[in-house]
């Protein structure tokens, strides 16, 4: 976490995701009051989970959501690169272009912008599944 400081910015804290988070790297965080939402690109992945921001602790194990795959199973949402909140069962995400060396079946949702529900009965329990809801 970073604060404007009187010349540049400056660290002030640091989100520590729980261990149960198995991303390869993290290409997007969205914070709205106590909910965090952490996108993965490599791993074609999402998590939620719940947050204390006065102390800026995650609070819980949160949900881990594989995006949506291909008929055989292939990651297409390869190239996600920020997420935010709509609503608290809701969030958009953004990608960003392929790069030549990616499978091409990730370009056909590149550059674009997903809009993903999370049904209620899922947030802040452990169960994964695939959000069901996609448009570009």
């Amino acid at each position: 976490m970073f604060q404007r400081g009187r010349q540049h910015w400056d660290r002030v804290g640091r989100i520590r995701l729980p261990e149960t988070v198995l991303f390869v790297d993290c290409s997007g965080i969205a914070v709205n009051g106590d909910r965090i939402a952490v996108v993965s690109q490599v791993s074609s992945a999402l998590w939620v989970g719940n947050l204390a921001p006065s102390r800026w602790e995650v609070t819980g194990a949160g949900t881990s959501y594989v995006l949506p795959r291909d008929a055989a199973g292939g990651i297409c949402y390869g190239t996600a690169e920020g997420v935010s909140w709509l609503a608290p069962d809701q969030v958009v995400m953004v990608s960003d272009k392929a790069k030549p060396e990616q499978d091409r079946r990730c370009r056909a949702k590149d550059q674009s912008i997903h809009i993903f529900r999370i049904p209620a009965q899922h947030l802040g329990t452990s169960t994964a599944f695939s959000p069901s809801t996609e448009s570009q």
